[in-house]
């Protein structure tokens, strides 16, 4: 079974989510912890519920989805992976800190561990997420795919009823939207989709009710 907790974080409301299998082995999906107490309550979290955590995988790279990085790996010493296209935003973190009014002093951000591409398969103990490359966002936005559990976590591609935008550094509308209709609107109608900001929705939903689609 796949298990999955949201932490929503930071000022700019960013869902954290973290997943496990049966056997307690767990990943971070888009680390934003950003306060002490956001901190404080993600890795007592974990400790309680005795999950051990081996993985921390990026939808995208935005500063607001990558703010917990630095405590991820002194904390448990792991290190990223996301799409190759990202690293660029990625470099760019403390150039888009500064202008949200966030203070992050001279934090280093860890090094990436690896690089996914379209159709990789994550492994997280026994459970799987198929990797989708979809650009627009960000250039090497993906989404997480459990084909077990008809879950998807869609980082800022896609939202309930909305979109992500596409007016910061290497964001692309157009593509955006070709992204979702080819990559995401034709997975199962039934397919749960977890956000990266705001609730979860369906495809079913965004297929018949999203005003950007």
């Amino acid at each position: 079974m796949l298990h999955i907790k949201r932490f929503t974080v930071n000022p700019i409301q960013e869902n954290t989510f973290l997943i496990w299998d049966d056997n307690k082995e767990g990943a971070v999906i888009d680390c934003g912890l950003y306060y002490d107490d956001e901190k404080v309550r993600f890795s007592e979290f974990i400790s309680r519920e005795g999950i051990h955590l081996t993985k921390a995988i990026q939808t995208h790279a935005h500063f607001d989805h990558v703010l917990g990085l630095p405590y991820i790996y002194k904390e448990y010493g792991i290190r990223s992976v996301m799409h190759s296209m990202d690293l660029p935003v990625y470099e760019y973190f403390h150039r888009m800190v500064g202008p949200f009014g966030l203070q992050v002093g001279n934090v280093q951000m860890p090094e990436v561990e690896g690089f996914l591409t379209d159709g990789d398969i994550i492994s997280v103990g026994d459970e799987q997420l198929r990797v989708i490359h979809t650009p627009g966002h960000t250039p090497g936005g993906v989404c997480l795919y459990s084909e077990a559990h008809d879950v998807c976590f869609s980082g800022d591609t896609l939202f309930n009823s909305s979109i992500g935008r596409s007016d910061l550094p290497g964001g692309n509308g157009q593509q955006l939207i070709t992204s979702i209709r080819k990559r995401l609107l034709t997975l199962p109608h039934s397919t749960t989709v977890m956000c990266g900001h705001g609730g979860r929705t369906t495809i079913e939903h965004e297929i018949h009710c999203n005003p950007f689609l």
